[in-house]
């Protein structure tokens, strides 16, 4: 769908249901201008009348296709010098309103918490009449999302962009952002990482005032979290070698030659993992070229090496190098979303790892 422009939103409004209460739209013909206020002489986009039991109330209203947090902001303030105007020179009563095409939750009740009303064109809403009326209605589906959005920004490439942001910055521009991408190993478009920048930004988690920054690395975190699945295997063998670090360089040394990725899974380079009688997780892009040469059983009998066969990306992402071994292992947020999912005992482990995830991200 079409990304609606102020023209649309306007004429959609007069329409969108919001009951209780009854909304009529009205030009803006009146206290067009705020003589002294700003150079540009502040013009709103529309007056909006809404009735509740016979009562009615007049907005000043700003229309926004997009409600970004800055745009928002942005338009509080110029609703607040406004109201204020016309209030003390005038007879009737205005109260600052937000219009857009859809607005959030989060939104919501930001704006509810700043005593500003807020409709969409689904039928979301937070009206604020100081001593008077406060109705807060969510749960209404965007009626009018764009072709362009992406529909989870936490699965498949757009979450490498997540990744990124949560590895830590700095990232001045979206271009700052998709080399951050690409030096992690990752694959994604300059288009793809922009969409996701968006999404962030309308959820309230990332900023973009002097450069781009995560605002809310928690929420980020727990929304990975949460759309998390883990790699699936194509194949999967456990056995025995003759020495594990030396299968383990040799491993390394195969995909020196062969080419392709490998990731050794071990939790205990990062947190305290109890792992004996465990076999260690090795991820292999290929498990015929990682075994080339090399001494190794197939047993599931006190196996010590477990070797997991998958192309997924997400895996072999920002992949940690040892600087004495010079060998490949998952890196720590991969290995804090895979205990995330696992028994309590390795969700409790994970905790800890969150903590650390987080402050880096906010110390950038």
């Amino acid at each position: 769908m079409k990304k609606l422009n102020e023209k649309d939103i306007r004429a959609e409004l007069q329409s969108v249901d919001l009951s209780p209460i009854k909304i009529a739209v009205r030009g803006t013909e009146l206290y067009t201008t705020i003589p002294g206020v700003n150079e540009r002489n502040y013009r709103p986009d529309l007056i909006v009348e809404l009735v509740w039991l016979n009562t009615s109330f007049r907005f000043v209203a700003e229309i926004k296709a997009v409600a970004t947090p800055k745009l928002v902001s942005s338009a509080i303030a110029e609703l607040r010098q406004y109201t204020d105007f016309v209030n003390s020179n005038g007879p009737e009563k205005y109260y600052p309103l937000i219009a857009a095409t859809y607005l959030n939750e989060k939104l919501l009740e930001t704006l509810a918490s700043q005593n500003i009303s807020g409709i969409d064109l689904s039928g979301n809403m937070v009206l604020v009449i100081p001593e008077t009326l406060y109705v807060f209605k969510i749960g209404k589906p965007n009626r009018f999302p764009t072709v362009s959005s992406i529909k989870n920004v936490y699965r498949g490439s757009s979450s490498l962009v997540v990744r990124a942001l949560l590895s830590g910055g700095p990232f001045p521009t979206v271009k700052d952002i998709l080399e951050g991408v690409q030096a992690r190993g990752g694959t994604v478009s300059l288009g793809t990482v922009s969409k996701v920048l968006t999404r962030l930004e309308e959820d309230f988690i990332l900023m973009r005032d002097f450069g781009i920054s995560v605002s809310d690395p928690n929420t980020l975190l727990a929304n990975l979290r949460k759309n998390y699945i883990p790699p699936q295997a194509s194949k999967r063998i456990a056995g025995k070698a003759a020495n594990v670090p030396d299968a383990l360089q040799s491993i390394a040394a195969n995909y020196e030659r062969f080419g392709g990725l490998y990731a050794i899974d071990q939790p205990q380079r990062y947190v305290n993992f109890p792992v004996f009688g465990l076999p260690l997780k090795v991820y292999v892009e290929n498990i015929a070229d990682a075994l080339n040469g090399i001494d190794f059983e197939e047993t599931s009998r006190f196996a010590d090496i477990e070797l997991i066969e998958t192309n997924e990306k997400t895996v072999y992402f920002d992949r940690n190098l040892d600087r004495s071994t010079r060998l490949f292992y998952t890196s720590p947020l991969e290995v804090y979303l895979s205990l995330a999912r696992g028994d309590k005992r390795e969700q409790d482990i994970s905790e800890q790892m969150a903590e650390q995830i987080i402050a880096k991200c906010a110390s950038e």
